[in-house]
């Protein structure tokens, strides 16, 4: 997606046909087109007769996505690692007011497979990446994003009240690492560690998640440590 948005900034003011970028960014038509279809969802690419160009949202992303690309360049090793040792999906993200933005995805080639799609966003208190976030901010900043009422409820394991992610937050500080257990899609599990920079800030997370029918409660601690090693490696 990155690429993409840097291709379209780069031909301003005309744009590109859905055929230039494709040779311009070697991603196939199909996927370009999902692509675009998400950007134009976003406001951040329109289309004017075949054309494409940036849309009127990416005023305010013309220093971030290079940024971004940068980003995904420095931890894909990290996530290539973690997804030939395991074959399960393992996300890149970063967070974006109170969401969840997805930078850089490697889906598991295995039968039921999970994840979402890159550029996507999921509420934070019921991802482990978001709880990454969430537990890097000050107590009052949780408590001002995320107000007093009732959180929305994705699946029956959702927390949803301010006082119990509080404590789980804690619990997330103190041992590095962060689990979404089913919480925001039945029959998933998923764990995620922060990714920082030089100054000690949570920039990023990197998480796997997978059906819990292969991760079960007993191959967490393993799979969580992998994760949150791979994370404390990256310093950006």
């Amino acid at each position: 997606m990155i690429d993409v948005l840097e291709t379209l900034a780069a031909a301003q003011p005309n744009g590109q046909t859905v055929s230039e970028l494709s040779r311009d960014t070697d991603i196939s038509r199909p996927s370009l087109y999902r692509t675009l279809t998400a950007l134009e969802r976003r406001g951040w690419a329109v289309r004017q007769d075949q054309s494409w160009m940036v849309g009127p949202s990416l005023a305010g992303l013309s220093e971030p996505a290079p940024r971004s690309a940068n980003l995904i360049e420095r931890t894909r090793p990290a996530l290539v690692r973690l997804w030939e040792e395991y074959g399960e999906t393992v996300n890149l993200g970063i967070p974006s007011r109170d969401e969840v933005l997805y930078l850089d995805i490697l889906e598991s080639v295995r039968g039921l497979r999970t994840g979402s799609q890159v550029g996507s966003r999921d509420p934070m208190h019921a991802t482990a990446l978001g709880k990454i976030f969430l537990a890097a901010r000050p107590s009052s900043e949780v408590r001002r994003l995320l107000g007093n009422a009732e959180l929305p409820r994705l699946t029956p394991r959702t927390i949803v009240t301010l006082a119990p992610l509080m404590r789980e937050l804690a619990e997330v500080s103190e041992r590095g690492w962060a689990i979404d257990d089913e919480e925001s899609e039945l029959g998933v599990r998923c764990v995620a560690a922060p990714v920082r920079d030089r100054d000690g800030r949570t920039v990023a997370a990197i998480s796997l998640s997978a059906p819990t029918v292969r991760f079960d409660e007993d191959s967490l601690p393993e799979v969580a440590a992998a994760v949150r090693s791979e994370a404390a490696a990256l310093v950006l």
